[in-house]
């Protein structure tokens, strides 16, 4: 008899709490449930805010690329207006070298010497 006291009692304990194992395995379930869509939210979330970010850095590039376009430019530009500025430099410095217009002391002979010598050198 106690064998089957200790059955009766175990089928008892069993019935008992077999509920609170059922709702236990319900909110387990629930929670997974729950962290899953978490999950997944985050997941949308993120790939939103990277597609965004790809977004600015292609319009920063694009940018970016303007500006160096522009520097190039400007660089043609200041390059162009320094090279004119030293050729009629080298220009003016050459009409006075062969034109002699500080010496009125030199001669025509002497004159045409000097340029002879400065063709043959160059």
């Amino acid at each position: 008899m106690p064998l089957s006291w200790i059955l009766v009692i175990g089928a008892m304990l069993i019935a008992f709490g077999l509920p609170f194992l059922f709702y236990g395995m319900v909110k387990i379930m629930q929670n997974v449930t729950k962290t899953r869509s978490d999950l997944q939210d985050s997941a949308t979330s993120m790939q939103r805010s990277i597609e965004a970010q790809s977004g600015n850095v292609q319009d920063v590039l694009y940018s970016q690329e303007k500006l160096i376009e522009r520097i190039q430019h400007l660089e043609a530009i200041v390059t162009s207006e320094a090279w004119d500025a030293m050729a009629k430099e080298k220009q003016d410095r050459i009409k006075e070298e062969i034109l002699g217009l500080g010496d009125d002391a030199v001669s025509d002979s002497e004159r045409a010497a000097e340029l002879a010598r400065r063709v043959e050198r160059e």
